[in-house]
């Protein structure tokens, strides 16, 4: 991806409110960035269990671009926030481009739903880093000690979304 930054760009962060935000969410399309993590020799994914919307059940790890970030970066940042582990941007296997559109959403009103165009990555976790992220998962986001390891074959047993097959289907496929 090419990014061309202009020398005097400024980031002036804004906070929106509740209803600011709703407008946003009606108006645009909001960029995120998610990571998966994974074990590729053993072909397995590992999911956590996301306890809001837009998208509940077992998910990987993400969300929203701020303003100025890279997507590497936000990827980084939401890692941290969601599960308090450090990964370096290099450690970032970028996958694919999904964009979701779903009838709900976190906040309230919760009906206006949500427009995400979202840059997914994987990353090989280490062993160690899975028990430290199951120690830290945002309780906001997740159930507590979510994070597990699952094979597509298990995946598809559960009838986890569609988005989850693909996203593994073209990480095993590299």
């Amino acid at each position: 991806m090419l990014i061309y930054q202009d020398p005097d760009f400024k980031l002036q962060p804004i906070y929106l409110n509740d209803a600011e935000y709703e407008q946003a969410m009606r108006a645009f399309i909001i960029l995120c960035s998610d990571v998966v993590f994974i074990n590729h020799a053993q072909r397995i994914v590992y999911l956590a269990e996301r306890i809001v919307e837009p998208v509940k059940g077992l998910w990987w790890i993400g969300g929203r671009v701020l303003r100025g970030e890279t997507f590497e970066t936000a990827a980084v940042r939401k890692i941290h926030e969601e599960c308090g582990i450090k990964v370096a941007e290099d450690r970032l296997k970028f996958v694919e481009i999904i964009r979701h559109m779903s009838a709900m959403r976190k906040q309230h009103p919760q009906n206006v739903g949500a427009d995400t165009m979202t840059f997914t990555y994987f990353v090989e976790i280490q062993p160690e880093e899975v028990v430290e992220a199951n120690l830290a998962l945002s309780p906001t986001e997740y159930a507590p000690a979510s994070l597990l390891p699952y094979d597509v074959s298990r995946l598809k047993e559960i009838g986890v979304h569609q988005q989850v097959l693909d996203i593994c289907s073209l990480i095993f496929s590299q």
